[in-house]
């Protein structure tokens, strides 16, 4: 099994790419996004989403600086 970390970590790797589907690898079919504002979101609805906001960058890069696994 994947550490969490390590798959925070691939995912950023995966965003800073713009690879959607490698994005898409880490889902599962039930995977879901929950917004307050907006609602509930499934895997096919977050990567369209994604396709959208990266699409309103020339590139986009993130770098997270720490993260800490809370159980």
């Amino acid at each position: 099994m994947i550490e969490a970390l390590e798959t925070a970590k691939h995912y950023f790797d995966l965003s800073n790419k713009s690879d959607f589907d490698g994005i898409g690898k880490l889902f599962t079919e039930t995977t879901t996004y929950s917004s307050q504002t907006t609602g509930m979101y499934g895997r096919d609805d977050i990567l369209a989403m994604q396709r959208v906001f990266h699409g309103k960058f020339v590139s986009l890069h993130w770098k997270v600086n720490s993260a800490e696994e809370v159980k």
